[in-house]
């Protein structure tokens, strides 16, 4: 089995040190695959297409109001620049369009 080569670019890992994975320290995983372009998943950051549609946090932030405000602007401009796919894990209508197994995504 191959070693991972990570590396740190601040505080967001890059797992495969590629550009390929990227953890970021925004609460998001980051996925830039061959066919299906980058992938965004952000987490509780944007947990809704209405949160990022209309830059709206929703509940009570476990962190900081500015740090959220920052890690979707952060986001939003990934997701601008490289027309990312996003999957929001709390939008029930997005979920049932998505392709699940033994659809993938690569």
């Amino acid at each position: 089995m191959g070693s991972i080569s990570a590396k740190s670019y601040g505080d967001d890992l890059d797992v495969f040190g590629d550009g390929a994975v990227r953890i970021m320290s925004c609460q998001a995983l980051v996925v830039r695959l061959a066919n299906t372009g980058t992938v965004v998943l952000p987490a509780g950051v944007i947990p809704q297409r209405a949160n990022l549609e209309r830059r709206i946090m929703t509940e009570t932030p476990r962190v900081a109001p500015e740090t959220v405000w920052a890690s979707m602007t952060r986001l939003q401009r990934i997701i601008e620049a490289e027309r990312a796919m996003v999957i929001f894990h709390h939008d029930p209508e997005q979920w049932k369009t998505l392709g699940m197994l033994p659809k993938f995504y690569d």
